[in-house]
């Protein structure tokens, strides 16, 4: 991982010191720009916020009033317990929580470093995210949130435009921060993990203090982690070098399988030091030194790949984890201007870097009979045979692999008056605005023009040249100022430095997103109806959304990945949405509370026009400790800048071409983009469930909901794989125009595929449905055993999916229960798929001092891939997949507290944590957003309070 340099580098850094200058000189000049006001007010303490009147997913904020959809709550002890280093990682143990990205999976691209989530296995962009109920800026990348900062975080696990707008398709993850604290806070703890690697180490402060007789409250904190990665995807083997394949033996009457799962895959259409793949010597390679030698391509040939050969490995060049450096910033600011006006403000900084290797460069080049390089065997062969050139497949390692390297920062500050009017309403109203520049590069990336230049080098016969008898590149001899300096390509080891210095270059992007949201609510209880006061808030929204990308070097300018430049893009939207909430019924039987709730929202984007959000609500209070809740809403998300403007990507992967006899792994490159002829997505989503609360066990909090929810129009892309298959099913459909194939060997009918449009489009649907599972208890030991002392909490969360169906108008899949690491839709982060069941299950015990917390994380088993019959068995072919059977986690967290200094002064606390206790490996090639891929992993620490 390296850091940026150049003027590119140093602007981002003068903005990231001018960004702080001004948060600080916000939090610190705040006080004295304030008025004082006649008499000063109560100010609240951390320890009241259990009475502060807070409901997210809803606008309604009356006392007693519980929303009808549901909602989780991940409170400071469970925080604090889990010792995790950022809130992705916390959120990771709500079953319906899945991660989008994650140093473990997001191996490459622009992405790497991100840890963005998703509900449902929807795809991170239909969970809206936000942080004290307001939009961030960016991709909602949870590794910007200060950790150290979260007082707790709210899931609310249901359809909730009307209230937030756009986004919250599959739910809202709202990230409460802490606003006010009297005392000082220091953290420090550091991890490992079993094998030796993964070392993490994170420090945090935060500090806070009143003013002004207590009318005021200023809060800072600061925070630091850095995880050093694992760079080798070898270090775990149900990793290193597992890869799914195309049977070279399937055909579709043989009842072979047409996939296998297989160890040791290695590329076969290449090798370090070069493989002749035409001409009269085809299927031997370049040994160190130039010498010719037979190429092994293992007992399992299938085409560009294949296992037991001495290729190079598919996966040596990725880290299993991406290294990652963050930094991470938050200053508020709490006033009471008067009695009945409280001024609000808050700053946030953060800086994430990462990098790991992308790819390893590639190359196909036609290497002529005059090569001034080609060895004298494989010279003498070429014109034994008539010959006059061959093509030479590359693997570019000793060029240097292909690495990435990212850094985002992000800015933003929000401002916010909140009063009352009256003893019936009270209003709110803020500004916000963000800042996200993100720069991208990839080093040691093959320039094209160079690069063949180079490669085509010949001896220089020129009468008086300096270079006389050396070799030179071809272009030399008609433009001797071209510079190019020839490459050795015969051998792994034997180009140049300088011809690697010429070859190579750097390829970068800076992206830069604006965000600006302006909004205001009126709320109240203005008038009574005969079951009791009416609840009513309505408010509008202003929100504008910008983003630019430039590149440096085009990406047309390389051989193997570029970046592609963006924008500039914009939209303006403009909202207003209102809420109400109606007691219909009182103290009668079966009714003893039953209330209506209904919001709607009204959202003119300038991109797209006008759209309606709405969302219908029954709760009910069946009898006492036992109520009912309904939900019906419509739902909206809008695409984003990138999905309508974006100029898209380039992705190197490997594809099944069906057109080949047998069908064969192939490589090719997918190229992304985004449409502007995109509308909204609009999604249905009911939810319906029962809470039981009984007053018989105290302490006791049962929950069942039954969810669905179908989005139309869902803007996703039909996947490469896809494109192939539905043209080689009918060669006249318009998708075979997507589809870009090289010059055909000899023999064959159709050339290699080369690349593949994948652009956005509004597909049909998405659609699924299953039901969330919520248990909590809470007891003090000694109403159980007199002479104990403490309290116990227990908490289980379960989620079921019943389905979760892709369907692009053509083909309707059902992903539910497939659990391997090659199945999924593009719509989904992480493919899509998803098991039956996943829970987690913990037990905590608390004396005051002394903690301990025991939890349980389950996924469920499931098929590997039910669309596509995959075997296990290389040798056989014919044995499917068995069922990847269930795993549990176990994780063991303790802690002690002692005071340093009396009962009320400073206190340390130390704490030690192990995941995955019993070490429980993942599957062979394991879907990385369900299964542990690290395996054991120790964390210790300690916390001291002043």
């Amino acid at each position: 991982m390296t850091k940026y340099t150049g003027q590119l580098g140093r602007r981002l850094l003068n903005r990231s010191v001018s960004g702080l200058a001004v948060g600080a000189a916000l939090a610190v000049a705040a006080p004295a720009l304030a008025q004082p006001a006649p008499a000063p007010a109560t100010s609240e303490t951390d320890d009241e916020t259990d009475n502060e009147i807070v409901v997210t997913g809803s606008l309604i904020d009356r006392p007693g009033f519980k929303a009808p959809t549901p909602t989780t709550v991940v409170g400071d002890v469970e925080l604090r317990q889990a010792s995790k280093n950022n809130a992705a990682e916390v959120l990771a143990d709500i079953p319906q929580f899945r991660f989008s990205s994650n140093p473990s999976s997001n191996q490459g691209l622009n992405s790497i470093g991100t840890a963005s989530g998703d509900l449902r296995a929807l795809g991170g962009n239909r969970t809206l995210n936000l942080v004290n109920g307001h939009r961030f800026v960016g991709d909602s990348d949870l590794n910007s949130i200060p950790f150290a900062a979260i007082k707790r975080i709210d899931v609310v696990t249901g359809g909730a435009s009307a209230t937030y707008g756009s986004g919250a398709v599959a739910g809202v993850i709202n990230i409460v921060l802490k606003d006010e604290m009297n005392g000082l806070e220091l953290v420090a703890q550091t991890g490992i993990s079993s094998r030796g690697d993964d070392p993490q180490r994170r420090f945090g402060i935060t500090g806070g203090t009143d003013f002004s007789d207590g009318r005021g409250n200023v809060l800072l904190a600061l925070e630091y982690f850095r995880d050093e990665g694992i760079l080798s995807g070898f270090a775990r083997e149900a990793v290193g070098g597992v890869q799914i394949l195309a049977n070279p033996s399937f055909t579709a009457t043989n009842g072979q399988a047409r996939s296998l799962v297989l160890r040791d895959v290695h590329f076969n259409q290449f090798s370090k030091g070069g493989l002749v793949i035409s001409g009269p010597f085809t299927g031997q390679q370049f040994l160190p030194g130039g010498i010719l030698a037979p190429f092994n391509k293992g007992f399992i040939d299938a085409g560009r790949f294949g296992a037991g050969g001495e290729g190079p490995q598919v996966s040596e060049s990725f880290a299993l984890r991406a290294p990652l450096e963050r930094y991470n910033a938050v200053a508020t600011l709490s006033y009471d201007l008067t009695d009945s006006i409280h001024l609000r403000t808050d700053f946030r900084y953060s800086n994430v870097q990462s990098g790991t290797t992308v790819v390893t460069n590639q190359s196909v080049s036609t290497i002529t009979l005059d090569n001034a390089f080609l060895p004298a065997a494989a010279r003498a062969r070429l014109v034994a045979a008539g010959a006059t050139s061959f093509r030479l497949a590359r693997f570019n390692n000793d060029l240097g692999y292909d690495t990435s390297d990212v850094q985002r920062e992000s800015y933003q500050g929000t401002i916010g008056l909140e009063g009352s009017i009256g003893e019936n309403l009270r209003w709110d109203a803020y500004y916000t605005y963000g800042e996200r520049p993100a720069f991208s590069s990839n080093r040691n990336n093959i320039l094209t023009i160079p690069f063949n230049q180079a490669v085509d080098s010949v001896i220089d016969t020129r009468v008086g040249s300096a270079t006389i008898g050396q070799p030179i590149c071809r272009v030399t001899l008609t433009n001797p100022t071209a510079g190019c300096i020839p490459l050795n390509p015969f051998g792994e080891g034997s180009p140049s430095a300088a011809a690697r210095a010429y070859v190579l270059g750097t390829t970068s992007t800076l992206v830069t997103d604006r965000l600006q949201v302006a909004a205001a609510t009126l709320r109240g209880e203005p008038f009574s109806l005969w079951a009791g006061p009416v609840s009513v808030a309505v408010g509008a929204e202003w929100r504008n959304e910008k983003a630019v990308g430039t590149v440096a070097i085009p990406s047309t300018n390389f051989l193997v990945f570029g970046f592609e430049p963006f924008g500039p893009a914009e939209v303006t939207i403009k909202e207003a949405f209102g809420e109400i909430l109606v007691p219909l019924v009182r103290d009668v039987t079966l009714l003893r509370k039953l209330e209506f709730n209904g919001a709607a929202r009204y959202s003119d984007y300038s991109s797209h026009g006008g759209i309606w959000s709405w969302k219908l609500g029954l709760t009910n209070e069946v009898f006492d400790g036992l109520r009912v809740r309904a939900v019906r809403s419509r739902d909206i998300r809008a695409p984003n800048l990138r999905e309508a403007f974006g100029a898209g990507g380039v992705i190197l992967t490997s594809v099944i071409d069906p057109f080949t006899t047998p069908p064969t792994s192939t490589g090719a490159s997918i190229r992304t983009g985004g449409n502007p002829g995109l509308v909204p997505e609009k999604s249905d989503t009911t939810t319906a469930g029962v809470v039981f609360e009984p007053r018989f066990i105290p302490g006791l909090s049962l929950s069942a909901d039954y969810y669905t929810i179908d989005i139309g129009g869902a803007i996703s892309s039909i996947g490469a794989q896809e494109i192939i298959n539905r043209c080689f099913a009918n060669q006249a459909n318009p998708l075979c125009g997507q589809i870009t194939r090289g010059a055909p060997a000899a023999g064959q009918t159709f050339g290699p595929i080369t690349n593949v449009r994948a652009n956005l489009i509004n597909l049909a649907k998405f659609k699924t449905s299953g039901v969330d599972l919520e248990l909590s208890y809470r007891t003090s030991l000694t109403g159980l055993i007199a002479s104990a002392a403490g309290r116990l909490n227990l908490r289980v969360l379960a989620n079921y999916v019943d389905k979760l169906i892709y369907d692009d108008g053509v083909l309707s899949r059902d992903f539910a229960g497939d659990v391997g690491g090659g199945g999924g839709f593009s719509g989904g982060g992480g493919g899509g798929s998803s098991p039956h069941w996943r829970g987690t299950a913990s037990a905590t015990y608390d004396d005051g001092r002394f903690t301990a917390d025991l939890r349980m994380r389950y996924t469920g088993g499931g098929q590997f891939n039910s669309f596509q019959t995959t075997s296990c068995d290389p040798v056989g072919r014919t044995t499917i997949c068995p069922d990847i059977k269930a795993r549990t986690y176990v994780d063991l967290g303790l802690q002690y507290g002692v005071p340093l200094r009396g009962d009320d002064g400073p206190r340390l606390t130390v704490f030690g944590r192990v995941a995955n206790l019993f070490d429980r490996d993942p599957p062979l090639f394991p879907n990385a957003f369900l299964y542990d891929l690290v395996g054991r992993y120790f964390t210790a620490g300690a916390r001291v309070n002043f």
